[in-house]
């Protein structure tokens, strides 16, 4: 057997597999996952869930507006301080610390910003954290302690 030959079957054989695999690996990385978020007062909102690191950086950047009544939950691999900016924005928003289904804290009405820009940083630790439309936290008297209805989220 020559060399080209073994070359030309392990080309044939793993070159699909890598293009299987990367293709998941890529759709993985630009359509989000979706879910439902339950409140204490009983609304729900439905969420992309940014759990990549590239889903994480874009966010709602670039986004025009966040249609009522929907949101983007990041879901991080660690529970840590978190620090999130405005960066690219084009419309104000909530932010909504969680830690596991816990409500820890938020910064209301955060608005779009060029440099410098503001970081805003989680008050403790925590895993996730939701973008939601300016107004959301007042609207809905969400409090610091607010127990949210998260379902497991397959990542």
């Amino acid at each position: 057997m020559n060399h080209f030959s073994f070359f030309k079957r392990w080309y044939l054989f793993f070159f699909p597999l890598l293009f299987f695999f990367g293709t998941i690996f890529f759709v993985r990385q630009i359509i989000p996952l979706e879910s439902v978020i339950g409140f204490p007062n009983g609304k729900q909102i439905f969420v992309d869930i940014a759990s990549t690191r590239g889903a994480q950086t874009k966010g709602l950047s670039g986004r025009v507006s966040l249609p009522e009544n929907e949101g983007l939950l990041f879901v991080h691999e660690k529970t840590d301080y978190q620090g999130y900016w405005m960066k690219e924005m084009l419309f104000p928003i909530d932010i909504i610390w969680i830690s596991d289904r816990r409500v820890v804290g938020f910064v209301q009405e955060a608005q779009p910003q060029e440099l410098p820009l503001t970081i805003y940083t989680s008050p403790v630790p925590v895993d996730k954290v939701l973008e939601v439309n300016a107004g959301f936290v007042q609207e809905n008297s969400i409090k610091v302690g607010n127990i949210l209805d998260i379902p497991p989220l397959n990542e």
